[in-house]
This record gives structure tokens, C-alpha cells and sequence, in this order.
């Protein structure tokens, strides 16, 4: 039901092609010939329109421009496809070759014997943009790729990606006992797991399910589905940008040096113009999201709780040595204080809400024709929206069952809801929200307007209720 975010960044994807600065019309490389240009191929699990695909693009054009075009950057998106473990699956990938360059997440080297880059995910150690850009930006930056050759790639730059919250799914996380038993999505990382291990929860990368995950750690960038703990920062995400060790020993000294340059530039344009974290929260909360902070006393809990980590962290000497050296930074960062945003009410806090008003269990029809009257001409989204949909409303959780003609990818999913007047926010497990103008009939049925809706999926949505949504019994 619906298009899912992912099929949404794909077909981003399938707009943008061949979004590159410098073509080659070959599949490997580098590539040149005698008298042409030098192509490398880039890659990673993201898309056109997510931070990291923005700073490849930005890499891009400073490798053209520096170079005046004799280098040229090819953006390989979503280049492991739909696996589990796709940061990693894209990392070997550049270890052997099959890609010239990658822009990885840090944490992702861990499983790959990579040890150097498991401070930055220390938890609570790195919680602003400051210090992040202070550490990404010095001699530190090095000693941080400094284990990178153990993967046979070789570390050019880190670039930050915003700070990671918990976003709590049906209900938002605050202190220990909110973890403890519960699991929670997570991209994979030994160092991740093992933070939320201290804290009795556990992590898949599955895609995010309210039925399964109580929370899904992500930043505001992103728009994760649920209730940001805004106060809860448990470690940045940064991306390394990597060469295979082969791919790189081949270019000439200027060649490197170029990159290197264009790199930097890059990391400076990333840490001017992004958001900072209480900018992004708060464009989280005017595009209808939900962020709350918990007390003191549970931070404190959860810097306690997680402490245990650096034991275990401490026993690479080269990881303790990182550890300390970021304290240290720390001590002398001039941070902004800045409180983070909050606004939205609480997932699942039902009738305190006014969730109740539209409690129910309601039917309606999608039809072609209304799928197609909004927009959509897709014969291939048509056949995935299309159908009869069963939507249980209940104290500010929904559940929806899909019944279509053929196959579906999405025919069931349950999330949260809220009501904000004659507002209905439907918070679904990751991207933007829905959100709609409600009238309740006198039969009880619920007439909708599509106000907002992620990018590209207002058509579906307008479709969605282009007929109102009839009423068939009581919420249990």
C-alpha cells in the first residue's frame, strides 16, 4: 500500500540517471585512454537527495572543476542493492575492486577488521556538530582512517552526517528501562550493537516495523518515522570517502593530490551548509514531525549504563589512544547551546491526544482511475496501490490490510497517528508523514483531504481518499 520509501528513492534514482559529472559509457573502471579523461567510479548504498548523495555529487563537481574534466566521478547508486548489511556489501565491493571509490558510513568498517573508526561511535563522546567538524577536520581525521588499509582501501576524507537520536516508534525512549528487552533498528556496526547491548535491547537492520522495533536510531536529516528523543545523542554518523589501495597507487601524485583537495572542499562545504542539529530538528518539527527530551536523571542513566562499552573499546590500545584524544578536543570545542526543538504530541498516548475522536475500523476502495486522475501513471505503483484497504484507527496507532488482484511488497503496516484538530498526521515507520484535513459524516464515515505528504507521494495520498473512508465497526 502505498509507495514505500525506499521504492520512492529508487525511482529519485531512475530520474536523476545518469546523474554524474564526467559519463563513461563503460561499466568498470578507472578508465582512460591516451588521450581522455580518467573515470572513477563511486559507490553507495544512498540515493540522489540524501546527505550522502549530495556530497557526492559535491565531490563530483570539485573533482571536474579542479581538474578541468580530466577526472570525472561516477556516482554508482544503490550499488549493493536491496541486501542486509548493504553499507558493508558496498565497502567490499571497493576492497576488491569492482568499485574504484566509496562513500561509506564509519561504523560500517568494524565488522571488516577495520578497528581505527570504533571512536566515533563511543557513546555520548562526540554529541555536536562542533566537535564533529573539529575531529573530522585535523590531524585527528587521519589516525581515525588510519586502519582502513586492513580492507584494502584507502581513507581520503570523513564527512559528517548529522547526529544520531533515538526515534521511538510507538512510544518515545527516554531512560533505561525503555530499551531494556526491546529491539531496535540500526544499520550494521559491532560498536552500534554493542551500545544498545549495555542497554538490554537488540539490533537488526531490518526495515523499520512498529510490529517488530521499538525504535529506530537515525537523524532528523533523514526523517525516521516516530518521536525523536531530541536530548538523547548517542554518537554522529560520518561517511568515509575510500579509494581501493590498486585503484589508488595507480593515479600520479597530482592525482591524489587533486582528490585530496576536492575532498577537503567538500568536507568544508558539508559541515558550512548543513543544518546544525537544532536546525534540523526543528525543520523536523515544521514538517510535522515529533521530538521530545527526556529528564537529567535519565541521560544520566543512559551515560552510566553505556559507560561499559569503552571497556571493551579500551582493549585496542589505537582505539583508547582516539578515545582520549577526542576528550581532550572536547574540553577546548565551544559548543552552541542551543536546546533541541520540541513539538508534536507522544505516539501511542491515544485519548490524552484526542486520538480517540476517530477510533475505528474503516474500508475503502482504491481504484485506477482515481490513482490515475491524481497523477499516477506507473502501471507498476497503479498495481501496488490499487485495491480494497481495511484501516484500523486505534488510540493514536493504525493498522492498515490490503487486498489487490495481484502480489503487493506493502500490503500490510501499522504505525502511529495523531489528531491535531481537524488535522490527521499519519506517521509512518520512516519518511515523512501524511497529513490530512478530517470530517467525520453523520454515519461516521471519515471524509479526507491530502494536505502533505513525502516528495512524490501526494498523488497516492490524494488517491487514497479520493472516495472517503467508510466505517465498518469499532476498533478492538
Amino acid at each position: 500500500m502505498r509507495i514505500t520509501a525506499r521504492q520512492l528513492a529508487l525511482l529519485a534514482v531512475l530520474l536523476a540517471a545518469p546523474l554524474v559529472v564526467g559519463c563513461s559509457s563503460e561499466d568498470e573502471g578507472p578508465q582512460a585512454d591516451s588521450a581522455g579523461p580518467v573515470t572513477l567510479r563511486i559507490g553507495t548504498d544512498d540515493e540522489p537527495g540524501k546527505p550522502a548523495g549530495d556530497q557526492i555529487e559535491q565531490f563530483a563537481r570539485r573533482v571536474d572543476k579542479l581538474s578541468d574534466g580530466e577526472i570525472r566521478i561516477k556516482p554508482v547508486w544503490h550499488a549493493a542493492g536491496d541486501v542486509p548489511d548493504w553499507d558493508q556489501r558496498v565497502g567490499r565491493m571497493v576492497s576488491s575492486g569492482e568499485l574504484d571509490m566509496g562513500l561509506i558510513p564509519s561504523r560500517s568498517w568494524d565488522t571488516e577488521g577495520v578497528s581505527s573508526l570504533r571512536a566515533l561511535n563511543a557513546p555520548f563522546l562526540v554529541t555536536s556538530d562542533e566537535l564533529l567538524a573539529d575531529v573530522i577536520s585535523g590531524d585527528l581525521a587521519d589516525e581515525l582512517m588510519s586502519g582502513l588499509d586492513k580492507a584494502d582501501v584507502v581513507g581520503i576524507a570523513l564527512f559528517p552526517e548529522g547526529m544520531r537520536h533515538p526515534f521511538g516508534l510507538k512510544r518515545p525512549l527516554f531512560g533505561p528501562a525503555d530499551y531494556a528487552g526491546e529491539k531496535i533498528r540500526s544499520a550494521t556496526s559491532k560498536t552500534v550493537a554493542a551500545v544498545f547491548d549495555t542497554l538490554g535491547a537488540s539490533v537488526n537492520d531490518d526495515e523499520a516495523d512498529p510490529r517488530t522495533h521499538a525504535a529506530m536510531e537515525s537523524s532528523y536529516l533523514l526523517f525516521p518515522g516516530g518521536t525523536a528523543t531530541g536530548n538523547v545523542t548517542f554518537f554522529p554518523k560520518v561517511n568515509s570517502l575510500v579509494a581501493n589501495a590498486d585503484v589508488y597507487a595507480d593515479l600520479d601524485d597530482s592525482q591524489r593530490e587533486l582528490l585530496a583537495k576536492a575532498a577537503a572542499q567538500t568536507r568544508e562545504w558539508a559541515i558550512e551548509s548543513g543544518p546544525n542539529d537544532a536546525e534540523a530538528a526543528q525543520s523536523f518539527c515544521d514538517d510535522g514531525g515529533a521530538v521530545v527530551s527526556a529528564s537529567e536523571a535519565d541521560v544520566a542513566a543512559l551515560e552510566k549504563a553505556t559507560a561499559r562499552v569503552y571497556a571493551e573499546l579500551g582493549r585496542d590500545e589505537q582505539t583508547k589512544k582516539l578515545i582520549e584524544a577526542i576528550r581532550r578536543l572536547k574540553q577546548n570545542t565551544t559548543v552552541s547551546t542551543t536546546p533541541p526543538a520540541t513539538c508534536g504530541r507522544n505516539p501511542g498516548a491515544g485519548k490524552e491526544a484526542g486520538a480517540s475522536a476517530i477510533d475505528g475500523v474503516y474500508r475503502f476502495e482504491t481504484t485506477d482511475k482515481e490513482l490515475r486522475d491524481n497523477g499516477v501513471t506507473d502501471q507498476a505503483d497503479i498495481d501496488e496501490n490499487h485495491g480494497v484497504t481495511t484501516m484500523t484507527l486505534s488510540d493514536g496507532e493504525y493498522c492498515w490490510k490490503q487486498k489487490a488482484p495481484n502480489p503487493l511488497d506493502n500490503p500490510d503496516e501499522c504505525s502511529t497517528f495523531e489528531i491535531d484538530g481537524n488535522r490527521l498526521v499519519m506517521r509512518f515507520p520512516s519518511g515523512r508523514p501524511d497529513v490530512y484535513r478530517w470530517r467525520k459524516t453523520a454515519n461516521g464515515d471519515l471524509e479526507l483531504t491530502a494536505l502533505s505528504a513525502e516528495p512524490g507521494a501526494l498523488p497516492f495520498a490524494r488517491a487514497w481518499t479520493a472516495g472517503g473512508w467508510q466505517r465498518i465497526g469499532d476498533a478492538k
